[in-house]
């Protein structure tokens, strides 16, 4: 398994400037899950979490490295001090 299929479902990602655009326009062609983990992305919970929340089948390694490269998400540091926020309330996880 790579580095990045290992870690990617279980970060935090945020939508970048041509991701909130794609949330407003629709103009590039993902899959239904794509397109409402993209609205759901906050940049405070981790995709696996938004997943379970919504009550969504498992988010594919492919599904995440497909919007990367289409350049409409990028993994974040939520917190800004090296700690994620992965859970619902937003709390630091250490």
């Amino acid at each position: 398994m790579s580095e990045f299929s290992a870690v990617q479902v279980d970060a935090v990602y945020e939508r970048t400037p041509v991701g909130q655009s794609e949330v407003l326009h629709a103009q590039l062609p993902l899959s239904e899950l794509e397109r409402r983990l993209l609205g759901m992305l906050n940049g405070y919970t981790s995709m696996a979490h938004l997943q379970a929340l919504m009550g969504m089948e498992a988010v594919s390694p492919e599904e995440v490295r497909h919007m990367l490269l289409l350049g409409l998400i990028r993994p974040c540091d939520a917190l800004g001090n090296g700690h994620f926020n992965l859970g619902w309330p937003l709390r630091p996880v250490h």
